[in-house]
């Protein structure tokens, strides 16, 4: 009989598990049990689990735009009004070039030609990053995955990205907008670090290891973190196993693209 109890008990649970909600699996997922939301994703995917989540990280990054457009722009002209690699009617014709843009940047058709590409951004990189899961999962650890549920599992690790774009923002997740947004507000600059660029010297900027620095980033380690979980239980192994090949995809690209970012180093530094 206790053996019995027991086995019913385990049977409710998986149950519970597998009846688990899109809000309940994201909770469980950044806050809770990770390898039991990506259970239950892997048991049951709809493409509801990759479209919400993808549609508030587009939300956000509009919305983080929208606030921080003004302190962007104005960093933006004082970086070109102080350059000395711009002559004076190079900087003069970029600053025009700035303010007409400025003028038409609230027009309707402007806003939708700006929020359609944010959007196509992020679902050609959400798609990109499920790619590489994909081959992590089923071919570099012999899983047995399917594309929604690396394209789900992408789309939620988005929630704690923020990718660059110049100097504006391609991509930024919930978790770090909710944290940069009123440190950006309330100093008035985007300069705000949560990564050990905070160490190095503000002279160090557009350099290798200043770019390389921004990457070792908190809500780059929690990713990491969650997205080696999400792995695991996808490839059906151990989080060991697939936090090693999770972190060194990561490493290979923040080296590479840090590297990018010190070689295309513009103008403006």
């Amino acid at each position: 009989m206790p053996e019995e109890s027991s086995i019913s008990a385990e049977s409710r649970e998986q149950e519970q598990v597998y009846q688990m909600g899109l809000a309940a699996r994201l909770a469980n997922f950044f806050l809770g049990s990770t390898s039991k939301a990506v259970g239950a994703l892997k048991e049951r995917a709809s493409w509801q689990d990759w479209v919400i989540p993808i549609l508030v990280t587009f939300l956000v990054t509009a919305a983080f735009g929208r606030l921080t457009k003004d302190i962007v722009i104005t960093e933006v002209k004082q970086k070109i009004a102080t350059s000395t690699k711009l002559t004076e009617e190079q900087q003069k014709m970029i600053l025009d070039r700035i303010e007409q843009q400025q003028e038409v940047a609230d027009k309707p058709t402007y806003l939708l030609r700006g929020y359609a590409i944010s959007l196509v951004s992020i679902l050609v990189v959400t798609v990109v990053v499920a790619g590489i899961l994909m081959f992590l999962i089923n071919v570099v650890l012999g899983g047995n995955a399917r594309f929604i549920h690396a394209l789900a599992l992408a789309s939620w690790g988005s929630w704690l990205a923020h990718l660059t774009q110049g100097p504006g923002t391609l991509l930024i997740g919930l978790f770090p907008a909710i944290l940069k947004t009123p440190l950006i507000l309330a100093k008035g600059t985007t300069d705000v670090a949560t990564s050990l660029a905070v160490l190095l010297p503000a002279g160090m900027k557009g350099q290798f290891l200043y770019a390389l620095a921004t990457k070792v980033d908190l809500f780059n380690l929690w990713q990491l973190g969650v997205m080696s979980v999400g792995v695991a239980v996808l490839a059906g192994t151990s989080t060991k196993k697939a936090a090693g090949w999770v972190v060194g995809t990561w490493v290979v690209w923040a080296i590479l693209a840090s590297a990018l970012a010190a070689l295309l180093k513009g103008p403006l530094g």
